[in-house]
């Protein structure tokens, strides 16, 4: 998971990339604020950010049930026409796959 640098020098830089882009974002949210006329303080920014965060997992949370309502509601000939157009999609993008292998291969010998 990690590479060979020291496991607190990637942590640092990860933070880092973290406060970076933190910041980049306080910029933005404010820079759209003075487009609007409103000069935006640190607290409402950040709240702005906490609103933002919230609305990603309530769409996670949303999406989540809706998975779950689907894979209970679907009959089992309709869960059958899925698995099978899933499959009948795999047989054919392996199939593309192995024809552009062949065909690279020619094109090298």
């Amino acid at each position: 998971m990690f590479s060979n640098k020291n496991f607190s020098t990637e942590i640092n830089e990860l933070e880092t990339k973290e406060t970076e882009s933190r910041e980049r974002l306080h910029n933005k949210i404010y820079q759209f604020g003075k487009s609007l006329g409103i000069e935006l303080d640190k607290d409402k920014i950040e709240e702005l950010q906490t609103i933002m965060t919230l609305n990603d997992i309530h769409i996670d949370i949303n999406r989540e049930k809706n998975i779950k309502i689907l894979k209970n509601g679907f009959t089992l000939k309709v869960r059958y026409l899925l698995y099978k157009g899933w499959i009948i999609n795999w047989i054919k993008n392996l199939g593309t796959n192995i024809r552009s292998n062949i065909n690279g291969i020619t094109k090298c010998i």
